[in-house]
């Protein structure tokens, strides 16, 4: 697995196809299929959008091929019905996606795993067992983050992740999603948020100096200095000049 690199916080998008960029980032007579390339030579990290993997895989393949290897990979794979899939279904979903994508070779960065509330909560103890058995064979291979949705909102306690799941990511080294200036304190499972690889996620449309100063610090929280942070920004109608500014900021810090 690749842990360390050159920057103490990797920081980009989640995906690299905005409208709002066309005119503002990209320039403007720059073929499409060139912007991967382009954004590759400006940013250290991209979160591949899962809709784009399936849709227009070509497209990233090519992206791939054309840009700078200093731009890692994160990828995006949603689990949907994770209660009522079959374990060999899920497992083998997985193994497909990871052998789909490893031509990407040491430029993958990790892997997002993606989960709904509802799915991921009051699991029985075998699909607790199959959880862990998934994390720990996901994890020989490559980074791992679980995002759970619905709690996006880190501020929304009536929605807890249950010690089961946070002692499972513990034991596994895998990441637990972070969301904005917000670090959810687990008091028995901290390590959680402190893991050989850490992913933030920046969801506000416009954000003041103070407040992207104590995002880009909150997303620093690797304990060792093999720790790979990471923070991505993905709200609606994306504005480049924030991560250009969390740039400056982590690299005042």
């Amino acid at each position: 697995m690749i842990m360390a690199n050159e920057y103490k916080l990797l920081i980009g998008a989640y995906g690299w196809q905005h409208k709002a960029w066309n005119e503002a980032f990209y320039p403007e007579d720059l073929p499409e299929e060139w912007q991967f390339a382009y954004y590759a030579n400006e940013y250290s990290v991209v979160m591949i959008p899962w809709k784009l993997l399936q849709q227009n895989f070509e497209i990233f393949e090519q992206g791939i091929e054309d840009s700078e290897e200093s731009c890692r990979i994160l990828y995006e794979m949603p689990v949907n019905d994770f209660k009522t899939q079959s374990n060999s279904t899920i497992r083998d979903a997985v193994q497909r996606f990871l052998d789909k994508v490893s031509f990407v070779g040491d430029r993958s960065l990790g892997l997002v795993l993606v989960f709904q509330y509802s799915d991921i909560c009051n699991l029985s103890q075998d699909k607790l067992d199959f959880f862990r058995e998934l994390l720990q064979t996901i994890t020989k291979s490559i980074n791992l983050c679980i995002e759970v949705q619905a709690v996006a909102s880190t501020t929304d306690s009536t929605k807890p992740i249950s010690n089961d799941i946070l002692s499972i990511l513990a034991d596994t080294n895998a990441g637990l999603c972070a969301y904005n200036d917000c670090v959810q304190k687990f008091s028995d499972y901290p390590e959680v948020l402190a893991t050989p690889f850490n992913l933030t996620v920046c969801d506000i449309i416009s954000i003041e100096p103070k407040k992207m100063r104590k995002i880009v610090e909150n997303s620093l929280r690797g304990e060792c200095a093999a720790s790979t942070n990471v923070l991505i920004f993905r709200s609606k109608n994306l504005n480049h000049e924030q991560m250009n500014t969390a740039s400056v900021i982590s690299d005042l810090l």
